[in-house]
């Protein structure tokens, strides 16, 4: 192998993953080297500072969607004290013809609240696995890149 050849292929290397039988030798043939060595060197650097900055967008990705799923929780709280509020006041109505119309109006409250508490639901549930998705993607790029700073 040639160094021509070796600095073609080790652009082709990625630390930690598994490379094929040509780019394993061109690594070797470039520690050996050390003007490839040098190359192999910053491109790792590269590589590095490249994974950090991701993680460091991800893990402020995720602490926007984790204050969005505080703030759908506060809202989701105030619904649940609407809807209680709601029940208790159905619960007092007398059974009657003057307390009709108010039956009427509290009973399409209690269910405009039940819907609005479902969307909320499934957008808390969306939220949840969107935050965790991007907290495991966050651990696996700064395990990552622990072992390229090795």
């Amino acid at each position: 192998m040639n160094a021509h050849t070796a600095e073609t292929l080790i652009r082709c290397y990625r630390p930690g993953k598994p490379a094929d039988g040509r780019t394993q030798k061109a690594v070797k043939f470039a520690e050996q080297d050390p003007e490839l060595q040098k190359k192999l060197s910053e491109q790792e650097d590269k590589m590095a500072a490249k994974l950090a900055e991701r993680a460091e967008a991800y893990s402020y990705r995720t602490k926007m969607l984790e204050r969005k799923l505080d703030e759908l929780s506060k809202k989701q709280e105030d619904q649940l004290a609407w809807l209680n509020l709601i029940d208790q006041r159905l619960a007092d109505l007398p059974e009657n013809k003057n307390s009709r119309t108010e039956r009427l109006w509290f009973e399409n409250q209690q269910m405009d609240a039940a819907k609005r508490l479902l969307r909320m639901n499934k957008q808390m549930v969306k939220l949840g696995y969107d935050v965790e998705v991007l907290r495991a993607v966050v651990e696996v790029g700064q395990r990552y890149f622990g072992r390229l700073k090795k």
